[in-house]
């Protein structure tokens, strides 16, 4: 049975992360849709995960975790290998959106489960689950351990439920990608920036209008940002080999704002940085990890032993 989260400072971020992508539900819906760079980077990232997977070759039937599903693309991409799929995430809008998403899929339903929808979603955190240990032959979690508050506790009920032999696929930020530095700045800068235009507009408009702008702008100010966690790949396999996981596999995308993009605007002209992008989707694949510890996300797939 689920158990309430005793760390008020933990409850607080589980809060903002949901209220984070419960805002943005309709955005993740879009972004393996779209045709930007902006959106690139996380179907590259979504694409390397399921390359890995299907080169598992595990057999149909296997139960699979997607923790942090989001509008459910990684789940319904499984379920058609024939794994038995469970999407989860702590947003009720995401998870609905995700349903909706697998609906329009139409997905066969699994006779060998009580003819359940195939992928099923649910609602909830994943240190609170309750899930049976070594209930799952695979785990994965695209753009979702960063915000664990927890990642000792995240990590060991990930072990937990993950059955001997079976595989982890799993992304974190890398804070030290080439462009960190950059990064920082421009984030900086740039939000300085946004944050005088916005009000400026808002006090452009008159009457109700303008109070409104006003207000707006104050609480978006005012509300706490989500906080992610980075890990360098390094430190990232460490974790995991802590937990019995050996890494089996790598991938990065992302070289955050250097030769890519600015502001989310191409540098390099918007067909020569996803050249680039998907040049790095194929040489970091298992390859050189200079090559790897340069790029923003990193991605591992690790075996239980």
């Amino acid at each position: 049975m689920p158990v309430a989260i005793a760390n008020t400072s933990q409850s607080e971020q589980f809060h903002q992360v949901d209220r984070h992508f419960t805002s943005e539900a309709k955005l993740w819906t879009e972004l393996y849709q779209r045709d930007d760079l902006y959106a690139l980077g996380f179907q590259i990232r979504l694409r390397q995960a399921l390359t890995f997977i299907r080169n598992l070759k595990l057999p149909p039937g296997t139960p699979a975790l997607d923790v942090g599903c989001g509008g459910g693309w990684a789940a319904i991409e499984l379920a058609r290998t024939g794994l038995q799929v469970t999407g989860l995430d702590i947003s009720g809008p995401m998870i609905a959106t995700a349903r909706r998403n697998a609906e329009q899929a139409d997905l066969p339903r699994s006779p060998a489960d009580g003819n359940r929808p195939n992928p099923s979603f649910e609602v909830g955190n994943l240190v609170n689950m309750g899930y049976s240990p070594q209930t799952f032959g695979l785990i994965v979690g695209l753009g979702v351990f960063e915000y664990f508050p927890d990642r000792l506790a995240a990590a060991r009920e990930i072990s937990r439920l993950l059955s001997s032999g079976g595989t982890l696929v799993v992304t974190i930020p890398n804070p030290d990608r080439v462009t960190h530095r950059v990064t920082r700045w421009r984030a900086g800068a740039l939000n300085r920036f946004w944050r005088i235009q916005r009000l400026c507009q808002a006090l452009s408009t008159t009457g109700r209008g303008k109070q409104k702008g006003i207000a707006a702008q104050k609480q978006q100010d005012e509300t706490p940002a989500v906080q992610r966690h980075n890990m360098s790949p390094e430190a990232f396999d460490a974790l995991w080999a802590e937990h019995g996981l050996q890494r089996i596999g790598y991938a990065a995308n992302g070289l955050g704002c250097g030769a890519e993009t600015l502001a989310n605007a191409p540098l390099l002209g918007r067909s020569l940085a996803g050249v680039l992008a998907r040049g790095l989707e194929a040489w970091s694949t298992n390859g050189d990890r200079r090559l790897v510890n340069a790029c923003s996300g990193y991605l591992g797939v690790y075996r239980k032993v």
